[in-house]
């Protein structure tokens, strides 16, 4: 059976074979940040110490046959990167214990957003017209999304996923300047170490053992972490990017119906109203930025 389905899967095309990692990329982070929700006993420094934990012990095998992946240089640059993936990481976890499902999904689009003013400063590129004004279509959505006039309470689980997504774009653009020297996977096993050992003090602080249950689903967690990247990476790399990436959105519809069937989370008008405003503007940078690079004005 899995001879035909590996036979099957190398005869769709490549964008076919690009969209199934897509949606299996979402499907692994909706499970990541479900589990984050369902274990929010556990402070977000213990969730992030017993995931990346998990993910080290997985990797552990690989690195010990072929050390080699993990590349050399730029050490200090790689640091700075996996700090503020951890910081990120934490304001995430935090984001999605406190807000919605949806909410918290539709907030951590704006990591596109960041990234346009951050490419200008590190990296000297330019915002055009067009660019700039999806921008600002994009944070008024996050307003919408944030809703400072309705009923409930505008505070630090806003700040913190939209500070989650200032720092992942902050790791993405430094990819840029490590991509000459270590590939995804030595990126990879670099975060996921440094992450590990990065998160050790911060759970000390908050130390609580987890049930052999709750620990179980930290695996399945972390396991569910690494799943997602790795499928986003190999989807976007199968087929065309800019037709893929809006593929990433079904993370919110899925997390609609999550929090709907499991959490009782109704999504509001606003939500609704500035999640679409916000992808729309994420996906015009997107097709901005190919139209760019394929040398269109």
């Amino acid at each position: 059976m899995v001879p035909f389905l590996s036979a099957g899967f190398a005869r769709l095309t490549p964008n076919l074979r690009g969209a199934v990692w897509m949606i299996a990329s979402a499907v692994c982070f909706t499970v990541m940040t479900v589990l984050v929700k369902r274990l929010a006993g556990y402070s977000p420094p213990l969730q992030l110490f017993f995931s990346q934990l998990a993910v080290v012990i997985g990797l552990t095998p690989t690195l010990i046959r072929k050390p080699g992946v993990l590349g050399s240089g730029q050490f200090m640059l790689l640091f700075g990167r996996a700090m503020t993936a951890v910081a990120g990481v934490l304001l995430s976890y935090y984001s999605f214990q406190e807000l919605p499902l949806a909410d918290a999904n539709a907030l951590s689009f704006t990591r596109a957003l960041w990234m346009a003013p951050l490419g200008v400063v590190l990296l000297g590129e330019r915002v055009g017209p067009g660019r700039a004004a999806a921008l600002i279509a994009g944070f008024i959505g996050v307003l919408v999304v944030v809703n400072p006039s309705a009923q409930t309470e505008v505070g630090w689980p806003h700040a913190a996923a939209i500070g989650s997504a200032l720092l992942f774009a902050l790791t993405v653009v430094s990819i840029k300047l490590l991509a000459k020297q270590h590939g995804t996977f030595s990126l990879l096993c670099w975060s996921s170490i440094l992450g590990f050992l990065l998160s050790i003090p911060p759970a000390i602080l908050v130390w609580t053992w987890p049930t052999p249950g709750d620990a179980a689903l930290f695996v399945v967690m972390g396991a569910a972490s690494v799943g997602a990247q790795a499928c986003y990476i190999k989807g976007m790399t199968c087929g065309n990017s800019v037709a893929l990436a809006p593929l990433d959105y079904l993370r919110l519809i899925f997390a609609v119906i999550i929090g709907v069937c499991f959490f009782n989370e109704v999504p509001t008008l606003s939500m609704v109203a500035g999640g679409a405003l916000i992808i729309v503007s994420t996906v015009s940078i997107t097709l901005w930025e190919a139209r760019t690079r394929s040398g269109h004005p």
